[in-house]
């Protein structure tokens, strides 16, 4: 789901990567605020979706924790997915 996720907004797919977010992004954000809001904040978007997809290149593995699974990026800082009804949502990627 993360590199799903992460591989849809590098191509700018904002529909398909909103449409791979948890409830509660889906609720505060449309699509074209997903893009707004991602190429808003420069490369610090890109560098973060890198870094999940190096990581699961590399078979780094989500683990339990805040109420979902999360895949721990840098220190202090971690992608989160959270499941709901429809499956496995990404609720944050850093």
């Amino acid at each position: 789901m993360l590199g799903r996720f992460t591989a849809a907004a590098r191509a700018g797919r904002w529909p398909e990567a909103w449409g791979l977010l948890s409830a509660r992004w889906r609720g505060a954000l449309t699509p074209t605020q997903l893009g707004a809001d991602w190429r808003g904040a420069g490369p610090v978007a890109r560098e973060a979706a890198e870094r999940v997809e190096a990581l699961l290149a590399a078979g780094a593995a989500l683990r339990p924790g805040a109420g979902g699974l999360c895949l721990a990026v840098s220190p202090g800082r971690e992608a989160r997915l959270a499941l709901e009804a429809g499956g496995w949502r990404v609720d944050a990627l850093e």
